[in-house]
C-alpha cells in the first residue's frame, strides 16, 4: 500500500491501527480486503522483565504447555529414573528457552518429547493426534500474529490479546474440526454427560465434573470408590479427592493418577475402562489448571467471558453444520458417489466425514470473507453477505458473532492518543529503512521526543544498522543489528527484512556464529510458512553464507551475485 514519504496524517495513522487486526477471525491477507500498512507496527524485548514490550516467546509457551498439563515427572519422587526424566525434560525446555543452537530442532525435540509423554498417558494414537494438532494449530496462529502484527504492549497485555482475539476463535474452529473429523473413532467411547465439561460448570472445575462422572459410571459414592483394606491410605485418598473436588488445590498428575489407579484396581475395573477414566482425568486436570491460571492472571470476568464466547461460537458452528452432515445435501452426495466406488462402508463413512468438513470450511471461508469486508464499511448489512450460500446455514450467525466480538474487544488493545506520535515515528523509521526518506538526523530527534524508543526499542537499532550498512560501515552495522536481533523476534512484524540485513552484515564480517543463529530463526519461521519465498533458504547453510558475503547492498534491498539458475 502506497504511503506518503512525509508525515502521515493522524487520521491515517488511526485508520491503520484500527484496521490492523480484522484478520483475527482466522482469515489470511488474501481473504480479507483490510487496510494494512506495509510497515512494521511494533515491538521489543525479550530477555528479562515480565512487563517487557513483546509477545510471549516460543519457549515460554512450550513450558506453559508442559507445566499446565502436569506431564513433567513428579518432583516428589526421588527415584533415580524419575530424577533423570526431570533433568532430560528440563534440559530440552532450557535449550528452547535460551534459543541457542537450532530453533527448529529444539522445537521439534520438545514436540517429540510431548508426544512421547502423551502416548504414554493416552495409549491411543487418535487422542494424541487430536491433542497434538490442536496445539499446533494454536501455535501456528501465534506465529502468524508475530509475523503480521507485532506490538507496542507489554507481555501480559499481549498474552491477553492472543487469548481473547487470536486463540479463542481458532480453538473454537479447531476443536469443532477435530471433533467431527474423528468422531467415528470417538463416538464409541463413553464421555461426561455435561456439555462443555472441560470448561467447568456452576463454579465446578472440569476435574470435579469428571471425577463425579467416574463415580457415576462405576456405580460408587466417593467413599465407596476409594475404600481400601489399607484404612490409612484410603483415608488419605479420600481426603485428597475431597479437596480436589472442592477446588482447593490441583493435584499433580502423578498423585491424581495413582489415587484413581489404586481405586480402579481395587474394584477390578476393566483395563479399557481404566484407560478411558485416566484419559478424561488427565484432560480435566489440564483444563482446570488453565482455567485457574486464567482467573489468577486476568480475573474471573475475563475468564467467564471467554467461556461464554466459546460456547456461543461452538454452538453456532454445530447449528450450521449438523443439518448438512445428517441430510447429505446434493453437492456432498455427488462428491461422495464420485469417490466411494470400491470402498467399504466404514471407509465411505470416513470419506463422508472428511468431504463434509472440507465443504463446510470452504463455505465458511467465503462467508467470513464477505462479512469481514462488509464489516469495514457497513456493519448493519452483515446478513446480506451470505444470501448466496445455502449449503450450510446459518454460517453468517457464527461469522457475525465472531467479527462483532473482535470489533467490540479490539479497542482496549489499540493505541492511545498519546502513543500516536510514536507510531508515526515508527512508520517514518520504516520509510528510512526502505529508502523512501533520508532525513535520519531529524528522525532521530523525533524518535526521542515521541517516546518511540520506549515502545519500539528495536527500531533505532534497525534504522542505524541499515544506515551504517549502506555506508559500508560494517562493524557499526553489526553492533546495531546484533542488539536489534536480540529484541525484535517477539516484537516487530515482517522481521524477514531485518533478518536479511543482519545475515548480510554477519556474512560480510565472517561472523559465522551470528549468521547461523539468525539463519536458524529464519528457517524456523519459514518452516511454519511465515517467510515462505521471502528469503533464499532452500540451500545449505555454507552456500547461503557465501551468497550473503557476495550480496550487493542497495537502498531498495539486497541483490545477490549469482546466476538466476543457481536458485532455480
Amino acid at each position: 500500500m502506497a504511503r506518503q514519504e512525509q508525515t502521515l496524517p493522524m487520521t491515517k495513522i488511526r485508520a491503520i491501527v484500527a484496521n490492523n487486526s480484522i484478520q483475527l477471525i482466522g482469515l489470511n491477507k488474501s481473504q480479507i480486503a483490510c487496510y494494512r500498512p506495509d510497515s512494521m507496527l511494533f515491538h521489543f524485548w525479550e530477555m528479562i522483565m515480565n512487563n517487557a514490550i513483546r509477545f510471549p516467546t516460543q519457549g515460554e509457551l512450550v513450558r506453559f504447555i508442559f507445566n499446565s498439563s502436569g506431564i513433567l515427572a513428579d518432583r516428589h519422587d526421588q527415584s533415580d529414573d524419575t530424577q533423570k526424566e526431570i533433568e532430560r525434560i528440563e534440559k530440552q525446555l532450557q535449550r528452547l528457552a535460551k534459543e541457542d543452537g537450532k530453533f527448529l530442532k529444539n522445537f521439534d525435540d520438545c514436540q517429540a518429547l510431548l508426544r512421547e509423554k502423551l502416548i504414554r498417558i493416552f495409549q491411543d494414537d487418535y487422542w494424541v493426534t487430536a491433542m497434538g494438532q490442536t496445539l499446533l494449530d494454536l501455535f501456528q496462529c501465534y506465529l502468524d500474529t508475530l509475523h503480521h502484527e507485532g506490538t507496542f504492549r507489554d507481555k501480559q497485555t499481549n498474552t491477553a490479546y492472543l487469548i481473547e482475539l487470536v486463540w479463542m476463535s481458532r480453538l473454537t474452529l479447531t476443536l469443532f474440526k477435530y471433533k467431527w473429523q474423528v468422531h467415528q473413532q470417538f463416538q464409541k467411547f463413553q464421555r461426561p454427560d455435561t456439555p462443555f465439561w472441560f470448561l467447568g460448570q456452576d463454579q465446578q472445575t472440569p476435574l470435579k465434573l469428571v471425577i463425579d462422572w467416574i463415580y457415576q459410571v462405576a456405580g460408587h459414592t466417593t467413599t465407596s470408590f476409594h475404600a481400601s483394606p489399607n484404612e490409612i491410605l484410603a483415608q488419605r485418598d479420600l481426603e485428597n479427592v475431597r479437596h480436589w473436588r472442592q477446588g482447593k488445590h490441583l493435584p499433580t498428575w502423578h498423585d491424581l493418577e495413582q489415587t484413581f489407579q489404586r481405586a480402579m484396581q481395587q474394584h477390578k475395573i476393566e483395563p479399557d475402562q481404566q484407560q478411558l477414566f485416566k484419559t478424561y482425568l488427565f484432560l480435566a486436570r489440564w483444563a482446570s489448571d488453565v482455567l485457574e491460571q486464567l482467573q489468577h492472571n486476568y480475573g474471573v470476568d475475563f475468564t467467564k467471558n471467554l467461556i461464554m464466547q466459546f460456547k456461543q461460537k461452538f454452538g453456532l458452528l454445530e447449528q450450521a453444520f449438523l443439518p448438512a452432515y445428517h441430510e447429505r445435501p446434493p453437492e456432498l452426495e455427488h462428491l461422495l458417489q464420485q469417490k466411494a466406488e470400491g470402498f467399504s462402508l466404514e471407509q465411505t463413512q470416513e470419506m463422508h466425514d472428511q468431504l463434509c468438513m472440507d465443504l463446510f470450511f470452504k463455505y465458511l471461508a467465503t462467508c467470513q470473507q464477505n462479512i469481514a469486508q462488509l464489516a469495514q464499511h457497513s456493519p448493519k448489512k452483515f446478513a446480506e453477505a451470505t444470501q448466496n450460500i445455502s449449503l450450510f446455514q446459518p454460517l453468517e450467525q457464527y461469522c457475525i458473532v465472531t467479527i462483532s466480538h473482535v470489533l467490540t474487544t479490539l479497542p482496549k488493545y489499540q493505541a492511545k492518543d498519546t502513543e500516536y506520535p510514536a507510531i508515526e515515528n515508527m512508520l517514518q523509521g520504516y520509510d528510512i529503512i526502505t529508502g523512501k526518506r533520508r532525513d535520519i538526523n531529524q528522525w532521530l530527534q523525533d524518535h526521542e521526543q515521541s517516546q518511540a524508543h520506549v515502545i519500539f526499542p528495536w527500531l533505532k537499532s534497525w534504522v542505524l544498522g541499515r544506515h551504517a550498512l549502506l555506508k559500508q560501515q560494517l562493524q557499526q552495522a553489526h553492533e546495531h543489528l546484533k542488539y536489534g536481533f536480540s529484541i525484535i523476534k517477539y516484537s516487530a512484524c515482517r522481521q524477514h527484512r531485518f533478518v536479511e540485513d543482519y545475515l548480510a552484515v554477519c556474512a560480510k564480517l565472517k561472523k559465522k556464529q551470528d549468521f547461523d543463529k539468525a539463519l536458524s530463526w529464519a528457517r524456523y519461521m519459514d518452516h511454519f510458512e511465515q517467510w515462505q519465498g521471502k528469503l533464499p533458504l532452500d540451500r545449505e547453510d555454507d552456500f547461503l553464507f557465501q551468497q550473503y558475503q557476495n550480496a550487493f547492498i542497495h537502498r531498495s534491498g539486497l541483490f545477490f551475485g549469482y546466476n538466476s539458475d543457481d536458485f532455480s
